[in-house]
């Protein structure tokens, strides 16, 4: 398995990791900041991810403790449609790098507009 593959099931597995690593100076924050409350909302959260069952969750269950579907949910970069599954392309992901996340469907149709230009005499000489 690829690591660089991605699915809806992965995110539902990781999302508790993924929400502490985010969120981990929340923690941190002592009564009386006038962030506590906000710190305490975010803890809160990373323990109703923790306690899902990650097999039997689905990624509405996700969207319902944090609030929106983007830490459940492949969007591909090339369609912009919501699959089940995306392929990491380009730089590995961090903050600033240069990265998109395409669905099968569209890596078949740019395999298929390779081998066409590869097998046009014109293109290819």
């Amino acid at each position: 398995m690829s690591d660089r593959v991605t699915t809806v099931r992965d995110l539902i597995r990781t999302a508790d990791r993924r929400w502490a690593e985010q969120y981990h100076r929340c923690s941190s924050v002592p009564p009386g900041d006038p962030g506590y409350a906000r710190a305490q909302e975010t803890i809160a959260t990373y323990r109703k991810l923790a306690d899902l069952d990650k097999e039997a969750a689905s990624a509405a269950d996700v969207e319902a403790i944090i609030g929106n579907n983007s830490w459940s949910s492949c969007t591909c970069s090339e369609c912009g449609k919501a699959v089940p599954a995306v392929r990491e392309c380009g730089q590995p992901r961090e903050y600033d790098s240069s990265t998109a996340d395409i669905c099968r469907a569209c890596l078949a149709k740019a395999l298929a507009e390779i081998d066409a230009a590869l097998a046009d005499p014109g293109r290819n000489a």
